[in-house]
């Protein structure tokens, strides 16, 4: 399975989790992030970081 196929797997997760209510926010977050980098979106990536993280505060 390539990456394309990966990020599509881990998508359904997603959608159907939320869909269902059996995935937790931060897992859904977890999982987009994955996603994220599968695909090879780095803005993306680091704005899921900082959902899942936190925000820095000034």
């Amino acid at each position: 399975m390539d990456r394309i196929e990966n990020a599509l797997v881990a998508c359904e997760k997603v959608i159907n989790g939320i869909e269902d209510e059996t995935i937790s926010t931060s897992s859904a977050l977890l999982q987009c992030s994955k996603i994220a980098r599968l695909t090879n979106d780095e803005e993306a990536i680091i704005w899921f970081q900082y959902e899942y993280g936190g925000y820095v505060e000034d």
